[in-house]
């Protein structure tokens, strides 16, 4: 499994939102907001 760096770990408790973007298979983009979290060294 991989490993946290502190530096990554910091910027995600800092974060307040993240934005996940996908497409549909007609092309249609979406873009959602999504709350940050981490809960361990690989999650």
């Amino acid at each position: 499994m991989g490993t946290l760096t502190n530096d990554m770990k910091r910027i995600v408790w800092q974060q307040r939102l993240g934005y996940i973007a996908t497409v549909f298979p007609d092309g249609t983009p979406n873009l959602s907001p999504k709350a940050t979290a981490g809960w361990d060294d690989d999650r």
